[in-house]
């Protein structure tokens, strides 16, 4: 018998449930979307990557022009789309000029609005119509920070869900946290508080991993009704907002199906909930690829004048390497302020320590873990490669890779047989992840908001940006810091509190406990 085939009273589970547990899952959501509202705060306008372009990719779709005019103006690629001329001042007070050499121009848009170039304008829509609609309302400042708010609201609805399906596992509340929280880095979490579909994307991704884990093992105390329409809305928003988010999709089922036994891998793979995700997948790939193919929404502007050498293009990829890894963490503003170094270090430490979880409570969810970690490096490391050779693939920024970094962390929780000795071990260094992870956060978020509050890094439309104002700095660094307490108490609350604080041995049919493992 296989590890990933032991009887679930291995894991200590905690009695079944057949709601979801709604005060869980609020305190979750209020954490979260504290965390996003405080970034938004934070955050001067515009001193997230591409903000501007989303902003304004954002409001065209919900005013109806969800096709891109398709245009090679400064940005290479990307489209025109008319926006209110208030809505483009926080990040490009003018003038405004004449295309193509300008970024805007009022020649031809109707009164009171401007036609801007947007990079993200050949994008999906899905995600624009989700977060434009606030521009609706307030089409100056205020609309902007709306969207901000609404996108951070989307994100904790995923993140919270994600949160209630990861503590619904059978292992100790400590150890599935630190599985959680390890892949919500810095980046990933203070996206949640900017207009960029890399953060619901990331926070859809979270979701869809952890209900995968759930789904495949059948080892949550969650209702299994209950799951698959977590797995089905889960998928539907990951595979929708970016046109090769299906990929991320595949491979994380591939990976979370590594993890279990050959007969969970076909009972899930023949049931209707998993059948029904396999068929979401493969529609949204047929469309968004569709879309992509026909407003060319996959052609970005060359990272090289001229396409490199095959060994150039390697050196370039082994330089690029550890910056895109460090992007992943939190590179923030355009991807101009650095994560501390000791940033780096608890993360780099926090990783380690879930590994050797992994492998203390399965061998083989370990090794996946790895194999997790490898993709993780190797696939920026290829699409760097590749995008040095060819000038249609364009550059790999390290966000790009979080739908696979935020859950690659959860595999080392998948079922598993685990010893006493071995959970003790998961336990204390369990905490330790908590612990590092609470650090680097407070590392980033601190650099991120000295810069933010004196000199703000140059945009590509404003050489020298307005600082944060300071009311806005003190009310998202409480939001910031209500949001930490609450997450942390949401999982001292699992861990020490409420019925499932001790567990209780699993049941079979007959009511009685199901004997131990041989």
């Amino acid at each position: 018998m296989s590890d990933t085939d032991l009887p679930m009273d291995d894991y200590l589970p905690g009695p079944r449930q057949t709601a979801a547990p709604w005060r869980a899952w609020l305190g979750w959501f209020a954490a979260f979307l504290l965390i996003g509202a405080g970034w938004a705060l934070v955050a001067p306008l515009d001193q997230v990557p591409d903000e501007a372009d989303h902003v304004y990719r954002a409001a065209a779709v919900v005013r109806g022009e969800i096709f891109p005019h398709i245009v090679t103006y400064d940005h290479g690629t990307g489209a025109i789309t008319n926006v209110p001329v208030s809505l483009m001042r926080p990040a490009y007070p003018g003038p405004c000029g004449r295309f193509p050499r300008a970024s805007c121009s009022v020649a031809s848009a109707p009164p009171g609005q401007v036609t801007v170039v947007t990079g993200e304008g050949r994008m999906f829509p899905f995600y624009y119509a989700l977060v434009g609609w606030p521009s609706l309302l307030s089409a100056g400042r205020t609309g902007w920070y709306l969207m901000r708010l609404d996108n951070a609201v989307l994100c904790a609805l995923m993140l919270a869900t994600a949160a209630v399906v990861v503590m619904s596992l059978p292992r100790r509340p400590l150890v599935l946290a630190a599985a959680l929280l390890v892949g919500l880095t810095p980046d990933a979490l203070s996206l949640t508080g900017a207009v960029n579909s890399s953060a619901l994307e990331a926070a859809a991704a979270v979701c869809y991993w952890a209900v995968l884990l759930a789904l495949i093992h059948d080892n949550s105390a969650l209702s299994r009704r209950l799951l698959a329409s977590v797995a089905v809305a889960a998928t539907v928003v990951l595979s929708l907002t970016r046109e090769y988010d299906w990929l991320w999709a595949a491979l994380a089922m591939v990976l979370v199906l590594a993890t279990a036994g050959r007969e969970q891998r076909r009972s899930f793979l023949r049931s209707p909930v998993g059948r029904g995700m396999l068929l979401v997948i493969a529609a949204s790939a047929a469309v968004t690829e569709l879309w992509s193919f026909r407003f060319k929404a996959y052609q970005v502007f060359p990272m090289f004048p001229r396409p490199l050498s095959l060994a150039e293009a390697l050196r370039h990829s082994v330089v690029m390497a550890p910056i895109q890894l460090r992007e992943t963490l939190g590179y923030l503003s355009w991807d101009t302020i650095q994560p501390p170094a000791v940033a780096v270090a608890c993360w780099g430490l926090a990783v380690v320590a879930v590994v050797v979880i992994g492998f203390a409570l399965s061998r083989r969810a370990g090794l996946l873990v790895i194999v997790g970690l490898v993709f993780v490096v190797g696939i920026p490391f290829a699409m760097t490669v590749a995008g040095s050779l060819h000038p249609m693939i364009g550059e790999w920024l390290g966000r790009y890779t979080l739908p696979l970094a935020v859950g690659v962390p959860l595999l080392a929780v998948a079922r598993g047989g685990a010893a006493r000795a071995e959970r003790k071990i998961a336990i204390a260094l369990a905490s330790v992840v908590l612990i590092l992870v609470l650090c680097g956060q407070a590392a980033v978020y601190s650099h991120a908001w000295t810069v933010f509050l004196t000199t703000p890094p140059a945009t590509p439309f404003v050489a020298a940006p307005g600082p944060t104002p300071h009311l806005d700095a003190l009310i998202g660094s409480l939001f910031l810091l209500l949001g930490a307490l609450g997450i942390l108490g949401s999982i001292l609350r699992a861990e020490y509190g409420g019925p499932s604080a001790h567990p209780a041995p699993d049941t079979g049919r007959s009511g009685a406990a199901s004997p131990a493992p041989s």
